[in-house]
């Protein structure tokens, strides 16, 4: 048996972050983004408004540095060391940060994907009016660190050591704690929507109001049933397969998918991702009723659910490959003919023909981002174009189609050219 979060003895009330104030040094140099290389020292560069597809800066050293309105794909800080530097207002679809240093760093205004920072070190860092989807920190270290006015969709700390950390005014839409060491972890200020392995909580400092709007939580945890009404909230083991109100979840739509339609549909996580969305979309139009019940986010590119983004991050751009755990069972008639529908009319479309459809002008995604919101609710499709867009009649899946009926050695040709 798992021996819950180990916690450090302390007064009941924590200890607040220690966070120098970061101010950027007067006289910084110009520097170009593309040009960040592996093992490169940089000191009192400026990054400003640039854009980047991949960049490796595994082993690098930053000092006194600013990131500032720059955007990239992905981005490799692996084992780099990075000091008295900031980030603002970056969006990065992929950052990755895997054993890295920070020490005495801002980040503000930031979008990220996900974070990927596994047994990463870090002291006296702020982050301020960022959202994160996925945010991993498994087996790091962290010490003297704060979260002000942030959203977080899922915050991944398994068995990580945290010390003098804060959440001020920030939206955690699923935290795990599992087998953490936790010492003055203050989430009070925090907006807690889900908790996985409530037991690993032990060590925090919470309020009562947030133990009250979390009891369904705790109960679950507990293996309790509650009930209200003809209301149920389903035993949840911890998998999934949680239903409140008896709407599931995204993941189970994305599950089924993967497994129904994957042999013939070349899925990426991204793909996926959409697919889903647009599940949801043909839902609200046949009965005003949304399929699932947990969260869509704006992501830098397009709708992106955070539980189906997170479960299938480690494929990348690759195409997604059915596993056991993700084997899920037939869904209720209303949600396979939803999927089935949507599968008939978006399945064959490209990751770029969905995006554009997905993008469009008075869409859902669209109006959400222009209104600075962080998440698309049913009540924003109902009110977008998306619930009378239908597949565009020229996309590349199509002109590949054609090329391939007219011409059918030319894809051979050119696959041997």
């Amino acid at each position: 048996m798992s021996k819950p979060a180990k916690h450090a003895q302390s007064a009941a009330e924590p200890k607040a972050p220690n966070i120098a104030r970061f101010a950027p040094v007067e006289h910084l140099h110009e520097a170009r983004l593309q040009l960040l290389e592996r093992e490169g020292s940089y000191d009192s560069a400026r990054f400003f408004d640039q854009r980047a597809d991949e960049l490796d800066a595994l082993l690098a050293t930053f000092l006194d540095c600013v990131f500032e309105q720059s955007q990239a794909t992905a981005l490799t800080f692996d084992r780099a060391h990075i000091s008295r530097t900031m980030f603002a207002e970056c969006g990065v679809a992929q950052l990755h940060a895997v054993g890295t240093g920070f020490a005495d760093c801002l980040f503000t205004g930031c979008r990220f994907g996900s974070f990927a920072v596994m047994e990463s070190s870090m002291h006296s860092v702020e982050m301020r009016d960022c959202h994160i989807g996925y945010l991993n920190l498994r087996d790091a270290t962290w010490r003297d660190v704060q979260f002000v006015d942030c959203a977080i969709d899922e915050f991944d700390a398994v068995g990580a050591q945290l010390t003098r950390v804060a959440f001020p005014g920030t939206r955690i839409e699923s935290i795990n704690l599992q087998h953490a060491t936790v010492g003055d972890v203050d989430l009070r200020g925090a907006r807690l929507h889900r908790i996985e392995n409530v037991e690993y909580l032990r060590g925090t400092t919470m309020s009562l109001d947030q133990i009250a709007d979390l009891a369904a939580a705790f109960a679950a945890s507990l293996g309790i049933r509650v009930a209200e009404g003809n209301k149920h909230i389903r035993r949840y083991s911890g998998n999934a397969e949680q239903l409140i109100g008896g709407k599931m979840e995204s993941l189970q739509i994305a599950r089924r998918i993967v497994a129904a339609y994957g042999g013939a549909c070349f899925l990426t996580n991204l793909k996926l991702n959409l697919l889903v969305y647009w599940c949801q979309v043909e839902a609200l139009r046949q009965s005003g009723e949304p399929l699932f019940a947990d969260e869509i986010s704006v992501g830098q590119c397009g709708p992106v659910e955070p539980l189906v983004w997170a479960e299938y991050a480690t494929f990348g751009s690759r195409m997604i490959r059915q596993r056991d755990e993700w084997q899920e069972a037939d869904l209720d008639e209303r949600a396979e003919g939803v999927i089935a529908r949507v599968l008939a009319s978006l399945g064959d479309l490209t990751v770029d023909d969905l995006l554009r459809m997905s993008s469009a002008r008075g869409g859902a995604w669209w109006n959400a981002r222009e209104q600075g919101d962080a998440r698309i609710t049913a009540e924003c499709i109902v009110h977008s174009a998306d619930m009378h867009a239908a597949a565009p009649a020229s996309t590349l899946a199509r002109s590949v189609g054609e090329v391939a009926r007219e011409y059918p050695n030319a894809l051979r040709l050119l696959e041997r050219s």
